[in-house]
This record gives structure tokens, C-alpha cells and sequence, in this order.
């Protein structure tokens, strides 16, 4: 626990660490990967005009044989509305593990 000591007047507090906009996609280049696991692709600006983006992380190596069966998709979305921003901190988790070089992410990247 902790006590603030403040003045009269107007006093905001973050529930949450802040997550802005900024921070994801600064984390997309900062988890860009080094094979061939991700596509980007702008769905286009949303209500507020902000860019709403679309990842797909999958092992595109594999494209020739994923083609002869239909491999199940997963859709993990976040941050739909202003206040989420726990929802942004999960998202990264999900991101860092899917775009890192481990056994398991390159077993759920062939599998998705």
C-alpha cells in the first residue's frame, strides 16, 4: 500500500502501467523476427483514425504444404477498447513467444 500527500484540485492515477499505441509498434520492431513468421497488413484507420494493424504469425516456410490442408486459425485480439491496457501487456506476452526462436513457437507456428 502507499499514501500521497496532494494538493486541492484535480489528481489523476493510472490504474495501470500506460500501453499507448506508440509502444506497439515499437515492440513490433523490436520482436521483428529473423525467419519468415510474420506479415503485417493495415486493415485501415479506425473510427478515430488511429491505424489498426493485423498480424499474422505463422511458419510462411511451410506455405506449399499448409496449401494442401487446411491449417485451424487462432484469432487473439486486444486493446479494443481505451482503457484495456492490462489486454496490452497480455498481447506482448503472446507476441514474444510466438515470434521467438523456441521449440514450442516454431511447433504452434507449423500447427497455426
Amino acid at each position: 500500500s502507499f499514501s500521497l500527500a496532494l494538493k486541492v484540485g484535480t489528481t489523476r492515477i493510472a490504474y495501470f502501467y500506460p500501453y499507448l499505441l506508440g509502444d506497439v509498434f515499437a515492440d513490433l520492431r523490436v520482436l521483428r523476427p529473423g525467419g519468415d513468421w510474420l506479415d503485417a497488413y493495415d486493415l485501415g484507420p479506425t473510427p478515430g483514425g488511429r491505424r489498426l494493424p493485423m498480424l499474422v504469425i505463422t511458419d510462411f516456410a511451410d506455405a506449399v504444404a499448409a496449401a494442401e490442408r487446411q491449417r485451424p486459425r487462432v484469432v487473439v485480439s486486444a486493446r479494443v477498447h481505451p482503457g484495456e491496457a492490462p489486454a496490452s501487456h497480455m498481447m506482448r506476452g503472446v507476441l514474444e513467444l510466438l515470434l521467438s526462436s523456441s521449440e514450442e513457437a516454431r511447433a504452434l507456428r507449423r500447427r497455426f
